[in-house]
């Protein structure tokens, strides 16, 4: 279907119409000319406008489309052709500008179903060679994670501390669980993050700017983040120092699963007291993450690995060296002497010859064994870096906070009391 595009340059931004008047009107609504690029339809031809003012409506595009079973159109071969139309020999009048934009819209993908491509050929003065990349806009979601982690970290004085955990406790208590049951490590970190939130409640606070002092928040709700195709999301857990591992180990699978399908109440992602940022699948060992203001603090926490823990102290394993003293003494007739009362000559020597042969004995032992040191010993570990607010923050609150999650990470037994 052959359309002509012409370029249409706005305040905001650089778009493509057809060359249809209707198009060109300022009144259509942008899922409208979204719509008509898609299915490649002209609005002044073929579809029936019901609006006000003669103005074309989203449902008459789709009552369109449904009727004649249309299907979106193949913009491959709109970017190659724009592309081309883009060489000198059709663009000789705008030679002399440093960059000519010929945008058009591409194909959209299911992972960026609300953003459109923009072709762009950028014209080097120096060198005369052309450059054509693709502009993704960001959509709603990426706008205002941009918009609000600029602001955080532009505003607030972010400080980081970094503690290594062991791991070991944790996997060993996954592997002795049933089947049917499956925690994940990101569980425990939530569980200990709660209980440590719990165990400081000056760690689970926000700063206020109307009155210029940190606030105690009365619960502790924690924000996880998920990954999803329109950008990074954090659900929440509410009272999550209330909740067992089982639950919150349920409760963050419902909840990354309606993030993913864009199911969220704004309830379910609007608030929280303190966030998780956990990288530990893409191999990441550690990172500093931004804070989720209001919020005055989150949690980066890399991936596990292994260590080689040296032992706690080299000194040699005792040995029961009077064993053998003892045994060969036995085999030959032996006297007990009672060394309470007075001696004789011959009483002293026999204490002397058993003195030496037990010396000579212990000697040869050590020699020909030389002394088993405690073995070093291998550990797995992560490292858990706290990005903390420092009006709210100060070391000592950091450094207790830490502490505590460490504390229950390394012994998870705790977590289910």
């Amino acid at each position: 279907m052959n359309r002509i595009l012409k370029q249409v340059s706005n305040t905001k931004g650089i778009r493509f119409y057809s060359s249809s008047s209707q198009l060109d009107s300022e009144y259509m609504f942008p899922s409208v000319r979204r719509l008509l690029v898609e299915y490649g339809i002209n609005s002044s031809k073929e579809v029936k406008a019901s609006g006000p003012q003669n103005r074309l409506l989203k449902g008459d595009v789709l009552a369109y489309i449904k009727t004649k079973n249309l299907s979106p159109v193949d913009r491959l071969s709109l970017i190659a052709a724009s592309v081309k139309s883009s060489s000198p020999s059709s663009s000789s009048s705008s030679s002399s500008s440093s960059s000519s934009p010929s945008i058009v819209d591409s194909p959209l993908t299911p992972q960026i179903k609300d953003q459109i491509k923009i072709v762009t050929t950028i014209t080097n003065d120096k060198t005369k060679s052309k450059v054509i990349y693709e502009d993704i806009p960001n959509n709603n979601i990426r706008r205002v994670i941009a918009t609000k982690l600029s602001q955080s970290k532009q505003q607030v004085p972010h400080f980081y501390m970094t503690v290594e955990c062991e791991l070991d406790n944790v996997l060993a208590m996954r592997k002795s669980m049933p089947e049917n049951v499956k925690i994940s490590v990101n569980d425990f970190v939530l569980r200990a993050c709660a209980l440590a939130l719990r165990d400081n409640p000056q760690a689970n606070s926000k700063w206020s700017d109307e009155h210029g002092e940190a606030i105690l928040n009365p619960t502790v709700d924690i924000s996880f983040a998920v990954s999803t195709d329109r950008g990074l999301i954090t659900p929440i857990i509410t009272n999550t120092d209330k909740k067992q591992l089982l639950a919150i180990s349920n409760e963050s699978k419902q909840l990354a699963l309606k993030a993913r399908d864009g199911k969220l109440k704004p309830e379910e992602f609007i608030g929280g007291t303190f966030s998780v940022s956990n990288l530990g699948m893409f191999g990441i060992t550690s990172f500093n993450a931004i804070i989720n203001y209001p919020q005055a603090g989150i949690l980066a926490i890399g991936t596990g690995r292994k260590v080689l823990r040296p032992p706690s102290t080299y000194q040699p394993i005792e040995r029961n060296l009077n064993a053998s003293s003892s045994s060969s003494s036995s085999e030959g007739k032996s006297e007990i002497i009672n060394t309470n009362g007075p001696l004789t000559t011959e009483q002293l020597e026999k204490l002397f010859d058993n003195t030496v042969v037990s010396k000579k004995q212990e000697t040869k032992q050590l020699i020909n064994e030389p002394p088993k040191y405690e073995q070093p010993k291998v550990a797995n570990v992560m490292d858990v870096t706290l990005s903390g607010d420092n009006r709210v923050f100060d070391d000592e609150i950091a450094g207790k906070f830490l502490s505590s999650f460490k504390y229950y990470l390394s012994n998870p037994q705790n977590m289910i009391l």
